[in-house]
């Protein structure tokens, strides 16, 4: 009588631990390479967008807490709040302005420093940053400085040359933008003020003080 005959025509599969196992030892150095490539563009991958998820947030926490302190001691734009109040109220956030900036992220840091020599001259006629015009961030300065004394037309012209290469890319950008709706604002030019705010938002992807500023020129 005939035995019966299995005829086996396929291999068993490849189990994941033999894959593993002759990937790292058994299998070519040129697949070996190819696998540790790819793990090490995925662990940089994470690790780069972590990075800039913190950065973010330690951005937008810096924004919330200056509009707020702004909000406390100026108001909501609307109603002008009386020259001895505003003193009074500026001299008593002061100490909490100074922590700010010192805590400022390295993009806010020249608007945080301009903001702070902009309340102490104000409360004492001293404390504006010493600047040069002959780079970026000495212009912006001293549009800072014009602007704290009321001198719009002067801050503007500062600040004029700079426009152009105020781009994403460059490092005193953001400050560039904030101290300009600052002299829109003490202008009382509203329309030029949103045509800035609109030029803003087409040269910076999703910039976290937006809803700030716009709030601010909405105001003028």
């Amino acid at each position: 009588m005939a035995r019966d005959k299995v005829i086996q025509v396929q291999k068993k599969a490849q189990s994941l631990e033999q894959f593993q196992r002759r990937a790292a030892g058994e299998g070519s150095p040129l697949l070996r390479g190819v696998l540790m490539g790819m793990g090490a563009l995925v662990v940089g991958i994470v690790g780069w967008g972590a990075w800039t998820l913190h950065q973010t947030s330690k951005v937008d926490a810096f924004e919330t807490k200056v509009s707020a302190l702004r909000m406390e001691v100026e108001g909501d734009g609307v109603t002008p709040v009386p020259p001895e109040q505003l003193q009074g109220k500026m001299q008593a956030a002061l100490p909490r302005l100074e922590t700010l900036v010192k805590e400022a992220p390295s993009s806010r840091r020249l608007q945080a420093e301009g903001l702070l020599a902009t309340w102490k001259l104000e409360l004492t006629g001293q404390g504006g940053v010493a600047s040069s015009s002959s780079t970026p961030q000495g212009r912006i300065r001293e549009a800072q400085r014009l602007t704290a004394l009321g001198q719009g037309k002067e801050a503007k012209a500062m600040l004029d040359p700079l426009r152009a290469k105020a781009t994403e890319s460059a490092p005193w950008a953001q400050s560039y933008w904030e101290s300009l709706l600052e002299v829109d604002r003490l202008n009382g030019d509203r329309d030029q003020a949103f045509k800035d705010l609109g030029e803003y938002r087409a040269r910076f992807k999703d910039p976290a003080d937006l809803v700030s500023l716009t709030q601010r020129v909405k105001n003028i």
